[in-house]
């Protein structure tokens, strides 16, 4: 995955723009998912493309209940 959510954004439009389907590498920790998933929802609303996050069964089950508390957050603020 790319090192910043700029970089992100970036490359999931580049990955639309070819007509596929992007595909986020999750497991990175909770707080790292979160934001890469709150920029990848912020580049999927203004392209209207879906998307995927793979992690690879990488969370455990508190972990993911932690990574869900996180988007919570992140979308709350706004």
């Amino acid at each position: 995955m790319p090192s910043d959510t700029t970089e992100l954004q970036a490359a999931f439009r580049r990955v639309v723009q070819k007509g596929n389907v992007p595909k986020l590498k999750g497991g990175q920790g909770a707080n790292a998912d979160a934001q890469f998933i709150q920029a990848a929802l912020t580049v999927s609303n203004e392209t209207k493309a879906q998307f995927v996050v793979d992690f690879n069964a990488s969370y455990t089950t508190e972990q993911f209940d932690e990574l869900i508390q996180q988007l919570i957050k992140l979308i709350s603020q706004e």
